[in-house]
């Protein structure tokens, strides 16, 4: 996480993971994580982020099913 602003309860999630790890499940399973700790452990109230265009399987399955208010944003 980045960009973390506790007042407000926001932050930026970054992620990159190297071409032959893509497609098992490792970012899903990393961006859950990081949703469980923002909104359980840290007093964070939205999350975003970004993915880039040829990167499709970000969008296929909000981590945590916890997507709202459009791509790349996520709120308790």
């Amino acid at each position: 996480m980045t960009g973390q602003n506790i007042v407000n309860g926001t932050a930026q999630v970054e992620l990159m993971l190297a071409a032959q790890h893509r497609g098992h499940g490792h970012g899903t399973d990393a961006l859950d994580t990081l949703v469980d700790l923002a909104f359980g452990e840290l007093p964070m109230h939205r999350l975003t982020a970004e993915t880039h265009t040829g990167n499709a399987a970000p969008t296929r399955r909000p981590a945590g099913g916890r997507r709202c208010c459009g791509p790349g944003t996520f709120l308790p």
